[in-house]
């Protein structure tokens, strides 16, 4: 899986210094080979050490992405599955280190 986001706009500013930032991503998910744009409410919330913490959900089902749902043929019936998923993500930001400057 990959996603690429194309574009963050916010849609609500925190309430409370410990509360996230509400906002919409739209970008592209390609699973399995197949691309599909892609929205999704999106929760960025700013971190104590500095680094920042993006979490979402979005649901999807696999026959967008042309994968066929698992039909498993054990226990007479007794497992059903379906189409629908959800894709559930969490992604800590950190800032990037620069090197040290190298001493003459």
């Amino acid at each position: 899986m990959v996603y690429t986001l194309n574009e963050l706009v916010l849609k609500e500013a925190p309430k409370a210094k410990d509360q996230p930032y509400l906002m919409d991503a739209t970008g592209e998910l390609a699973v399995a080979g197949v691309t599909n744009k892609l929205s999704m409410p999106v929760n960025v919330t700013p971190q104590a050490d500095g680094m920042i913490k993006i979490t979402g959900t979005a649901p999807l089902k696999m026959t967008d992405f042309k994968i066929d749902p698992p039909a498993p043929k054990i226990a007479l019936g007794i497992i059903k599955t379906g189409d629908p998923v959800k894709l559930i993500f969490e992604w800590i930001l950190a800032p990037r280190k620069t090197p040290a400057a190298a001493s003459s």
